[in-house]
């Protein structure tokens, strides 16, 4: 889900319609569809990476000094509300990002790889608690460091997300070099959206259907089956979320994320591991004032501003396209929405 710190989507006012010279008028004009085309590109060669990462630049940078251990790490994600952050050696430099994948990975490597069973004991999070973060640094496999300087505009951004599948990347100052902030998809996409707010454009009005927006297959696994099997398919699959669904019709029956383990180092109840993950699931929304797990689903006929509309509204980072029989069919992430709209810019 968008999170605050580093891998937030920042929650910007929208800014005057001439301060990047974008289209007005006639060219914001909902239904115009030759004027309207031009004015999200207009945008994205307008507006630079340092406006989407503002409120970061504004305050403390969440991070982890390559000596911490992987425990804390994991209890600081959880904690501070962020997917990622960046690790920072002794010098200064940045050796890259971490994420509960890589968390998870290395969790598996000990317990799962060595074991090939879900026996969760002390002596696994004993070693957690020991071992360097900077161990676990894209164990992954999913978190390049890539590195953005915070003068590039929206455009060029979107072109090496595109170009190198990235799912968040290293913010630079363009003098110093330094890492200041982290990008990721969904922040791009809640900025475009504030900033385009009232006006509209022959993207964000086309159906899911005809920009091909999403991907397959989906990768499932039934309402029964612990959490951890969940984790193991999403490490091995390189996915970030599977489906939960009914093991008789096969119906979308809830989602778990990389990112919902957290609740199980704010809770320390590595039992909860274990579960099923229909439990898991029922757990988390008990403890939540929100919906942790909601699980939408989108038609490919729906509109992308729509589906962009319940992205941002339910905190998540991936919808279902669902057939009649309310089975998964596709997923659509920010990063999907992303590039659907640097493919049709």
């Amino acid at each position: 889900e968008p999170q605050r710190g580093a891998a937030q989507p920042e929650d910007l006012e929208q800014q005057p319609e001439q301060q990047h010279g974008w289209p007005t008028g006639r060219a914001a004009m909902a239904g115009d569809a030759e004027a309207a085309e031009p004015l999200l590109r207009a945008m994205l060669e307008g507006a630079v990476v340092r406006e989407v990462v503002s409120s970061q630049l504004a305050g403390a940078l969440v991070s982890a000094n390559a000596g911490e251990d992987v425990l804390t790490v994991c209890a600081r994600l959880a904690d501070q509300h962020v997917s990622s952050l960046p690790v920072f050696a002794a010098d200064g430099s940045c050796s890259g990002i971490v994420d509960f994948s890589d968390a998870v990975a290395y969790l598996l490597k000990m317990d799962w790889e060595a074991r090939g069973s879900f026996k969760i004991g002390t002596r696994v999070w004993e070693e957690l608690g020991s071992v360097p973060v900077e161990t676990a640094i894209d164990l992954s496999e999913r978190n390049p460091k890539v590195t953005i300087p915070s003068s590039a505009t929206l455009i060029e951004a979107m072109k090496v997300f595109r170009e190198q599948q990235l799912r968040r990347a290293l913010v630079t100052d363009p003098d110093s070099g330094k890492v200041v902030a982290v990008l990721s998809p969904s922040a791009i996409v809640q900025f475009i959206t504030s900033e385009l707010r009232g006006r509209s454009d022959v993207i964000l009005g086309s159906s899911v259907a005809d920009l091909k927006v999403g991907h397959s297959p989906v990768v499932s696994v039934n309402k029964n089956q612990a959490l951890l099997e969940a984790m193991h398919l999403m490490h091995v699959t390189h996915h970030s979320v599977v489906a939960v669904v009914d093991p008789t019709t096969g119906a979308l029956a809830g989602s778990v994320s990389m990112s919902d383990i957290k609740l199980v180092f704010q809770t320390k109840r590595f039992s909860l591991l274990v579960d099923t993950c229909w439990k898991y699931i029922v757990d988390a929304r008990e403890r939540s004032d929100a919906e942790v797990f909601p699980f939408f689903g989108v038609k490919s006929h729906d509109k992308l501003q729509m589906v962009i509309s319940k992205l941002l509204a339910t905190s998540v980072h991936h919808l279902y396209v669902v057939n009649d029989r309310s089975q998964p069919v596709e997923i659509i992430s920010f990063s999907d929405v992303c590039t659907a709209i640097y493919d049709n810019c």
